[in-house]
């Protein structure tokens, strides 16, 4: 039996690796959500009370936990301090995946971590650099490959994603709109209560356009359906660690453009298996036009080298129950 902790209970990337690990490993969890129905959350009044309710959550977990049985805390995200601090109370075996860049105060606080009595699990390789971490694992959600030699696509470009700001929906779209084509933009995701105010400009600004649809939240069956019948995906985030949705769109031959950015896992090499573009709209422009006049069959050969680059990516990162357990 293991403890997973999540920041929140929306649904995510970090949702989908647990759900993957859970499946893979046959485990039995309790899952945990750090959201205001159950623990304090005054930081979204105002940031500096993230420390407060790191401080404040660690005693609720402790005291609701201390006599649950239980072998392991399996913590999603660098942010999730409170479980960390609970599970060196409760001197409990920690799992650590750290989904995402930190920023500076995570980082100076990450120093002061003692971190022999955690095992790490990162989404890349340059998360564990940047925190200075030696002894990690990297983990890709596990998929069935679905190679096909015809490659039939409609004119569509599709992106997934929750609607904030990290996702950049709106320079996507800006630098769409720029660029004279008869593809069709299909933006996927959810509006998030927390990014209300950004989903009101990127509504404002998909409305001068008759080529981009906001089509909201949907389904994994559904987002499915979207790929297989896409041409291209994009993923123009500010800041990525492996997008689950990359990786369906490579299963699903789609041709994928990712910003610089959001490569962090360097799966995406320019002009081999996909293309790379900075977050310019000259830059996108300039990639995206080399993408639209590609042969069929130089399109199906990029197409049959993300999937190659891609096995080859998952079978080099596999991340085993011996090191999860033991």
């Amino acid at each position: 039996m293991i403890i997973s902790f999540f920041l929140d209970s929306r649904k995510g990337g970090p949702h989908v690796y647990h759900k993957n690990i859970i499946e893979k490993f046959k485990l039995k969890s309790k899952n945990i959500y750090l959201d205001q129905k159950n623990f304090f959350n005054f930081k979204t009044l105002f940031n500096f009370f993230f420390i407060m309710d790191v401080l404040l959550n660690s005693f609720i977990i402790y005291f609701k936990f201390k006599n649950y049985k239980c072998k392991i805390f399996f913590v999603y995200s660098c942010y999730n301090l409170a479980p960390i601090i609970a599970g060196f109370l409760f001197k409990k075996k920690i799992v650590w995946f750290l989904i995402e860049k930190p920023k500076y105060l995570i980082k100076i606080i990450f120093n002061l971590i003692p971190k022999k009595k955690i095992k790490f699990v990162v989404i890349n390789n340059e998360v564990a650099k940047k925190l200075k971490i030696k002894n990690y694992r990297i983990f890709i959600p596990k998929f069935n490959f679905r190679n096909k030699k015809k490659i039939n696509k409609k004119n569509i470009i599709i992106t997934v994603g929750n609607l904030n700001r990290v996702k950049n929906h709106i320079f996507l779209v800006n630098a769409f709109k720029n660029i004279e084509n008869n593809y069709k933009l299909f933006i996927l995701g959810r509006k998030l209560n927390t990014q209300m105010n950004y989903y009101k400009k990127l509504k404002n600004v998909v409305r001068l356009s008759k080529n981009i649809s906001l089509l909201g939240h949907k389904n994994s069956s559904d987002v499915k359906r979207y790929l297989s019948s896409s041409k291209f995906f994009i993923l123009p985030s500010t800041s990525e660690g492996l997008s689950v949705a990359l990786i369906e769109a490579i299963n699903f031959n789609c041709l994928c453009l990712v910003s610089k950015n959001s490569n962090t896992s360097k799966l995406i090499k320019h002009n081999f298996n996909g293309f790379i573009f900075d977050l310019n709209i000259n830059s996108f422009k300039s990639c995206f036009e080399k993408a639209i006049k590609l042969s069929n069959k130089k399109r199906s050969v990029l197409i049959r080298n993300s999937q190659h680059s891609l096995k080859k990516f998952y079978q080099q990162n596999n991340l085993s129950y011996k090191f999860l357990t033991k």
